[in-house]
This record gives C-alpha cells, sequence and structure tokens, in this order.
C-alpha cells in the first residue's frame, strides 16, 4: 500500500442537540424505537450516557452466550 491509498473508510455523522429540560436516555432511545436500526444506550451515571444506531446488529446475548457480527460500513471504491 502506498501513501495516501486506503483500504477501508468508515464514514460517520456526529448530530448534536439542544434540549429545554435534562433529557432522559432511555426516553430517547424508546422514542426512536422503530424508525431507526439498531439503537443502543449505555448509561454510565444519572449524567452521562452513550446513545447511539447502527445498521447492524452489534450483540446479541442468548442462553448465557454474547455474540458478535458488527462490521464496519464497507463500499467499494
Amino acid at each position: 500500500m502506498q501513501a495516501g491509498e486506503y483500504r477501508k473508510v468508515v464514514l460517520a455523522r456526529a448530530v448534536h442537540f439542544t434540549f429545554p429540560r435534562k433529557p432522559r436516555p432511555l426516553d430517547l432511545v424508546l422514542r426512536l424505537r422503530g424508525h431507526y436500526g439498531y439503537l443502543f444506550c449505555l448509561q454510565l451515571d444519572a449524567d452521562r450516557a452513550f446513545l447511539g444506531c447502527t445498521p447492524e446488529q452489534l450483540f446479541r446475548v442468548a442462553g448465557g452466550a454474547i455474540s458478535t457480527e458488527a462490521l464496519a460500513g464497507t463500499r467499494p471504491r
């Protein structure tokens, strides 16, 4: 591979929202359910949470086992 050549590029978009009052992360996830792909929410404490949405399932928990097939979006040039 030469300088300037990429094997993979992952496109992402950041979105920032302003709310009139402090939102509850679980309420946001529940309102988005059904409108997008797979939603996730990791609430670290009362003041911080990490929310997102992906077109693929990040992981599955079944019978005490966790499995994943998470893929970064890859497209040919």
